[in-house]
């Protein structure tokens, strides 16, 4: 049971007072994409921020906040740039189309610059991370006349020994699949009678070369982000350097240039970093690698980010203080944990 006490206590510590006395050199926001139309291959995964909601966020960061792109990032880490203390870099996970089409008319308005990390097997549409592919099933299921629900489910069950009843049995089978389970995805889509292939040619939800290449040309900066989107903690060490190393070197191919940032798919949690350094020496032109732990300190060569995808109660007020406030409170319970008390919850 937590101590109430250290969660109020936590609670009641205005973020102002967290920043002066929690410094950080820099503050990753990771989001993922910006849509104001439904996403049927995103809307059963995470949560996105319409584009009038992300621009609050905008402007309440260029308030409050020195926004820096990821070569001064770099020039900071090198001793060649001095940063105010909790300056913040922009990240985006995934490649979504979006980051084209809706986020950055935006950065360009304001002048802000950002990092987007790419699944690059996903790269001109040619795959569909595997993850999209269980939030078409579940859109499917979800919008399907009741009557087509024994089909679909009868069909499940006698391929894959399941015991599926209904809707939620049906989510919370595939819900948790990993990609070592695609194949069985991609038999539930043919089931579903989900056609990939014209999903993506017709919706195009990845980043094309073409359009990397321009918004490289506006000064925003790409990095990796595996080849195919894995739980790394899961895989042996040779398979974890092929989707670092090689992802790496697939936007190098593209972009250019000599060094790229890598950021983590779901999370580093787990994965071993002994290796990770290996990983990153014997590949110098791997760079920074960004995780998901908020402010939590890791090693030298590891940036973590706050999420930025929650929505915002208020649609027309940006909720960046309230996931920099969970972001340092959930800093607090590691430190108090690491003294023996009793851990908090992240909310």
């Amino acid at each position: 049971m937590p101590d109430t006490w250290i969660e109020n206590f936590a609670k009641k510590i205005p973020l102002p007072a967290y920043q002066a006395l929690v410094r950080r050199e820099v503050i990753g926001l990771c989001y993922h994409a910006v849509s104001a139309e439904a996403q049927p291959h995103l809307d059963h995964l995470i949560p996105y921020k319409t584009a009038s909601m992300f621009e609050q966020d905008l402007l309440f960061l260029k308030e409050h906040f020195q926004l820096i792109s990821y070569e001064e990032l770099l020039a900071h880490r090198a001793g060649n740039l001095r940063l105010r203390p909790n300056s913040i870099l922009l990240t985006f996970d995934d490649g979504y189309s979006e980051c084209y089409s809706v986020v950055r008319p935006l950065l360009l308005k304001h002048g802000i610059p950002a990092i987007f990390f790419l699944i690059t097997s996903c790269i001109d549409n040619r795959e569909m991370y595997f993850r999209n592919k269980v939030s078409l099933c579940i859109d499917a299921v979800l919008k399907m006349e009741p009557d087509e629900h024994m089909r679909v489910f009868t069909a499940v069950n006698r391929n894959f020994a399941q015991s599926i009843q209904n809707t939620g049995d049906f989510i919370h089978w595939i819900k948790p699949m990993r990609l070592s389970e695609c194949e069985l995805v991609d038999q539930t889509c043919r089931i579903l009678h989900i056609d990939v292939p014209a999903y993506l040619a017709a919706r195009k939800p990845y980043l094309t070369r073409e359009q990397i290449k321009t918004m490289q040309a506006e000064g925003f900066a790409f990095g990796a982000h595996t080849r195919r989107h894995p739980s790394l903690s899961l895989m042996e060490s040779a398979e974890v350097e092929d989707e670092i190393a090689g992802s790496c070197h697939d936007v190098m191919a593209i972009t250019r240039r000599e060094e790229v940032g890598f950021a983590f798919p779901f999370s580093a949690h787990r994965v071993d970093r002994e290796m990770l350094a290996a990983i990153v020496s014997r590949h110098p032109y791997i760079s920074l690698m960004f995780d998901t732990k908020g402010i939590q300190k890791d090693k030298p060569f590891i940036l973590s980010r706050i999420s930025a995808d929650t929505r915002p109660e208020d649609p027309h007020s940006t909720n960046i203080p309230q996931l920099m406030h969970a972001a340092y409170r959930y800093n607090l319970q590691v430190f108090l944990s690491r003294l023996g008390f009793s851990s908090l919850t992240q909310s």
